[in-house]
C-alpha cells in the first residue's frame, strides 16, 4: 500500500474527524470511500450524484432542447442517493410531439451519457406515469427541467 501525504489545515482536519466520528466512521475510512467513489466514476462504474447530474443537465438544457426535450428529470438510485458501481443514470423525459421520433431519443441518451461519462437510460414521462402511478412518480423523480 503506498501512503498519501495531504497538507490541510489542522481546523480543517479536526473537523472532518468530528465529522466521521458522527457518522461512526474513522477519517481514514471516509476518505478510502471518497477516493474509491472518484475512481468508480473516473471509469464509467458509477455515475455522478445527484446534484451533479441536475447542474449538467440544467447546463445543456438547450441543447437538450434542440433535439425535443420538453421535460427531463432524473429516478432510480441516483434520484435516491444509492447509486452504486454498476448503476446506470436512469432519466425520464417528455419529448415536443412535433417531428421526434427514436432517433431523437437515442441522441438525448447519447448526448447526456457523453456529457456525464455514465451510461443512460431512458424512459418516457407517459410510460413511467403508467408504470407507477402518479403520486409515485411525483415521489420518485427529480425533475431537471
Amino acid at each position: 500500500m503506498t501512503g498519501l501525504t495531504v497538507n490541510i489545515d489542522s481546523d480543517r482536519v479536526a473537523a472532518a474527524k468530528i465529522a466521521a466520528a458522527r457518522r461512526g466512521r474513522s477519517l481514514s475510512s471516509l476518505l478510502r470511500d471518497y477516493i474509491d467513489r472518484l475512481e468508480a466514476e473516473g471509469d464509467g462504474r458509477l455515475p455522478p450524484p445527484l446534484g451533479r447530474v441536475l447542474a449538467a443537465l440544467r447546463a445543456r438544457r438547450a441543447d437538450l432542447e434542440a433535439l425535443g426535450v420538453r421535460h427531463l428529470g432524473v429516478f432510480g438510485s441516483v434520484a435516491r442517493g444509492a447509486e452504486g458501481p454498476g448503476s446506470d443514470l436512469d432519466l425520464v423525459v417528455d419529448m415536443d410531439p412535433d417531428g421526434h421520433d427514436l432517433l431523437d431519443l437515442a441522441a438525448v441518451a447519447g448526448l447526456v451519457s457523453d456529457l456525464l461519462g455514465t451510461r443512460v437510460d431512458l424512459a418516457t414521462r407517459g410510460r413511467l406515469l403508467a408504470r407507477l402511478g402518479p403520486d409515485r412518480y411525483h415521489d420518485e423523480v427529480v425533475d431537471a427541467f
